[in-house]
């Protein structure tokens, strides 16, 4: 699945944010699929504005160290938004291994159920995953595909995950079966992109960013606003930074 990466990188690198500020386009059409669900071209200017890392308009949250978030939802287009969260208290390689072990992250994010590896080929992870219902975020699964590419030689890391597209699957590790497979008490979500960029923050030593990039229908097939959505998901993700922090400087993986 070594192209399954490549087409990762291609599709989701080019929204790295830059140091001094988070370009979040990503001009290309969502994929289709076997969900039949309506297909919307998403262009350049999805996202009206960047983030800009400036006294006025830096924002905090009691749990974390959040600056310049916000969320953009157009107007029949699925629910995007980004985080960015400055300066927390951990390396970025012992961050990387906070979000991306499955039993650490499950301590991070409190909506976690499971996650099964289905198949791992060439460094590319095909996973299914559930996730438990917050309101007004149906119960839902996905099935992703998960990759996590070094950025350069001071820990910059991408952790890059969408939902499995039919005929991407070689038969020898399941084929379009393993991708349509789903829980059978679960929605469907759907991710076109859904990223973790990690860094070293300008901060200091030992401190790092994130950023979080998503793109995708959390909401299941609820007849419900996707700001609303929108915005508890960018609650959650707060917590889940704030916890990934605590969790990175867990000692007994130290």
């Amino acid at each position: 699945m070594k192209q399954l990466i490549d087409q990762l990188i291609d599709e989701v690198l080019p929204t790295i944010p830059h140091r001094e500020h988070v370009n979040t386009s990503f001009p290309h059409a969502l994929p289709s699929g076997y969900h039949h669900r309506r297909q919307v071209p998403i262009s350049e200017n999805i996202f009206t504005r960047g983030i800009n890392w400036t006294v006025e308009n830096e924002t905090t949250e009691p749990d974390c160290k959040v600056y310049s978030t916000f969320d953009l939802f157009p107007e029949d287009q699925w629910p995007a938004f980004s985080l960015t969260c400055r300066g927390l208290n951990a390396k970025p390689e012992d961050m990387v291994r906070a979000l991306s072990e499955f039993d650490r992250y499950e301590r991070c994010d409190e909506t976690m159920d499971t996650q099964t590896v289905v198949a791992e080929d060439s460094g590319c992870m095909l996973k299914h995953s559930t996730n438990k219902s917050i309101w007004p975020v149906s119960t839902r699964d996905y099935m992703i595909m998960f990759a996590i590419v070094p950025l350069g030689n001071d820990g910059s890391t991408a952790m890059l995950s969408r939902s499995a597209r039919l005929g991407e699957v070689p038969d020898r590790l399941g084929g379009d079966a393993v991708v349509m497979r789903e829980d059978p008490g679960s929605i469907r979500g759907l991710l076109d992109y859904s990223c973790w960029f990690i860094r070293p923050s300008v901060e200091g030593k030992n401190k790092t960013d994130l950023i979080f990039l998503m793109h995708g229908d959390l909401k299941g097939n609820l007849g419900m606003v996707g700001k609303i959505s929108g915005i508890v998901s960018r609650r959650q993700l707060v917590r889940i930074c704030a916890a990934a922090e605590k969790e990175a400087n867990n000692e007994d993986y130290h």
